[in-house]
């Protein structure tokens, strides 16, 4: 609400408040702690100019949870861009011909980049040697990643590939299996 009511503070009626609906809850908690969040809320829902979701679940989900039917847009990604952006800057650290598999995103928590490296750890050694695992990003998590991986003895498997710029995700991402 807060931000909400500075725009409008600010801008009055130039701007156009949005909500927008990206994910959807990972578990049956997560979705009823929202549909109750959404009914503390209700209030708030009509400062808002409109809603917008990137998928039909997403929509649905926002009706359910917040009584709010949001237009559809679907990804606002254009692939054949991507593609070409891939193809025009590749990402060149080789692999050895082993599988690839790509982490993109921010060092915390909720992103499950510990998860992941500790799910590595856990494989027997004739699976890990067949990929590596580069992780892209940076955060407060990345010296307890490092510790992870020196600790685990994963340093032929998992790299930390630090802050990836945009013009590079395209190839990071496509290098990936």
């Amino acid at each position: 609400g807060k931000v909400v009511r500075e725009a409008r503070r600010m801008y009055g009626a130039k701007v156009r408040i949005i909500g927008s609906f990206v994910i959807l809850p990972d578990s049956s908690v997560s979705a009823w702690s929202t549909r109750f969040l959404g009914l503390l809320l209700r209030s708030n829902l009509r400062k808002f100019d409109g809603f917008v979701a990137i998928s039909g679940p997403a929509v649905d989900f926002a009706d359910w949870a917040f009584g709010v039917r949001p237009e559809l847009l679907g990804a606002p990604i254009d692939v054949a861009a991507v593609k070409a952006q891939a193809q025009e800057k590749p990402w060149t650290r080789e692999a050895d011909g082993r599988l690839v598999v790509a982490f993109l995103g921010r060092l915390v928590e909720r992103k499950g980049a510990v998860e992941l490296v500790e799910a590595v750890a856990a494989l027997p050694d004739q699976v890990r040697s067949n990929f590596v695992l580069r992780l892209g990003g940076r955060g407060p998590l990345a010296d307890h990643i490092r510790g992870l991986i020196a600790t685990h003895g994963l340093g032929d498997v998992v790299t930390m590939e630090g802050f990836i710029p945009d013009e590079d995700k395209p190839g990071f991402l496509a290098a990936a299996n």
